[in-house]
């Protein structure tokens, strides 16, 4: 065998015949198998992107106090729902109490044919939420998440929880003890808990629903027969609003939202918190942490609420000074001076109160250091407005939050509940989301110095060690009112 691979390897390896051998002309080659290739020569064209077209969704009317709204998203695997009803706390009791924001926070226990377990074992198996809010002031919803195979399902547990909830009363015990035990023991010790509850009271008047101080006393009255009756109450004297979203169709759904609400709700407005206008003069609120090495820091400045005109200008104003990670204060506070893990700031344009806030967290030794700088990088743009490479960096990052919309479900979801929140359609919010990148420089200059000047008034919020931060805070010259861990809490000052 190794005699005759030998011989065949021989033959294989004698010379071709010069005759046997085709020669091609060096012009053969045709163009087509001549690929182009790209263009060196310049850097490629960068091509803006743009925002998808959204449709509006699909209006039912299932009673003249209930509307839905659909989206159809194909291919989607999951649905979620929305049921929304436009009274609260100041409708049922006049006041935010505190059984009126528990009746929203324990809806999802349990309802009248099943318990806790029996409702944690369904969601787990068919992968399905049903969930409730807090009650705010003029709102409570309950939210479904399933997916599109097991919609029946999730349907038949929404709808129980909307008709028939149960609340039982050791679940009412529990969530007086340990609401109680968080406001006493655990908030008074947290910093950042410390923080936003002494920047809310400081910022709204104890008049305001949203300033309504903390009295743990109205915890008695989170029990089972009161929790009902608001209940009951929520869903019948006031319109109701329903948002779906998935790769369902109106004939899906009809049937067992007609079932689960033609029956609830009275035609009326919508409702919303009175307008704050904000504060009168520029202070420090500080709490005492007594023994913290790390303070925290909060500001807040009045922003322009959700129909001003500068609302948008503002927005890309928040997103140089503190919106994303390289943003302004991330660079100086971080990268530069080295005093904390990441800072930033929000700009919250709400119907009834639109706020500015920053927050960062530092050691106590760079408290007034870190106010100082903050205050410099908002000079600066009050000085200079936004840069044009700023400005695109944030209207890319609104476009593709925006061109996510069809991803999933969620997405899809918690954009058309926000335009329906905003009484905004798909079209209108585009069309401002295309002007925000024709905004001079100019005008983000403007709009910096109107809302963040000099003259604009400023809440500062410091948690800290008294005994380290009382002799520099009061070096920088605004009034500086210290307060006591539990008076932040519960708002008693």
């Amino acid at each position: 065998m190794t005699s005759l691979l030998l011989v065949l390897s021989a033959a294989l390896a004698q010379d071709v015949p010069a005759d046997s051998v085709e020669e091609t002309p060096a012009d053969a080659t045709s163009e087509e198998e001549v690929a182009p290739g790209p263009d060196r020569s310049k850097p490629p064209e960068v091509i803006p992107a743009t925002p998808l077209e959204l449709a509006d969704p699909e209006v039912h009317k299932i009673s003249d106090a209930v509307e839905v709204r659909l989206v159809n998203l194909p291919g989607v695997r999951k649905v979620e729902i929305a049921i929304t009803s436009r009274r609260g706390t100041l409708d049922i009791d006049g006041w935010p109490s505190s059984a009126g924001r528990a009746m929203g926070e324990l809806m999802d226990i349990a309802t009248l044919t099943r318990d806790p377990q029996d409702i944690e074992v369904l969601s787990t198996i068919h992968d399905l939420a049903v969930y409730s809010s807090t009650t705010s002031t003029h709102e409570q919803a309950v939210y479904l998440e399933a997916p599109r195979t097991d919609l029946e399902v999730g349907l038949d547990l929404l709808s129980d929880t909307v008709r028939e909830p149960a609340y039982p009363g050791k679940e009412a015990k529990r969530y007086r003890k340990e609401d109680a035990f968080y406001w006493l023991a655990i908030a008074p010790s947290d910093m950042g808990s410390l923080a936003s509850n002494a920047r809310r009271f400081s910022w709204y008047d104890a008049e305001h629903p949203f300033g309504a101080r903390r009295e743990l006393t109205e915890l008695k009255d989170v029990k089972p027969k009161g929790l009902l009756d608001r209940h009951s109450r929520l869903w019948a004297e006031g319109p109701i609003d329903v948002m779906v979203v998935g790769d369902v169709t109106w004939a899906d759904v009809e049937a067992p939202l007609t079932a689960m609400l033609a029956d609830l709700g009275t035609p009326g407005e919508r409702l919303h918190a009175p307008v704050h206008e904000g504060i009168d003069a520029s202070k420090i609120v500080a709490v005492n942490l007594a023994g913290s090495e790390q303070a925290s820091i909060r500001a807040r400045l009045a922003g322009p609420r959700f129909d001003h005109a500068d609302r948008d200008i503002a927005a890309l104003v928040d997103f140089a000074l503190g919106g994303h990670f390289l943003s302004r204060l991330n660079r100086n506070l971080r990268e530069d001076k080295g005093y904390t893990y990441g800072s930033g700031s929000n700009l919250s344009s709400g119907r009834s109160s639109g706020t500015w806030d920053i927050g960062v967290d530092v050691k106590a030794e760079n408290v007034v250091s870190a106010i100082g700088e903050i205050e410099i990088e908002i000079a600066k743009l009050v000085e200079s407005g936004v840069e044009a490479s700023e400005v695109e960096s944030a209207v890319g990052e609104r476009i593709q939050g925006w061109n996510r919309t069809r991803l999933t479900a969620s997405t899809g979801f918690n954009r058309y509940q926000g335009l329906w929140d905003d009484e905004e359609t798909p079209t209108e919010s585009r069309e401002r989301l295309l002007a925000i990148r024709e905004v001079p420089v100019a005008e983000t200059q403007r709009v910096a110095a109107e809302w963040l000047g000099a003259d604009a008034p400023r809440l500062w919020v410091v948690v800290g060690d008294k005994d380290a931060l009382e002799g520099p805070l009061a070096e920088i010259g605004l009034p500086v009112e210290w307060i006591e861990p539990s008076e932040a809490v519960l708002g008693s000052f």
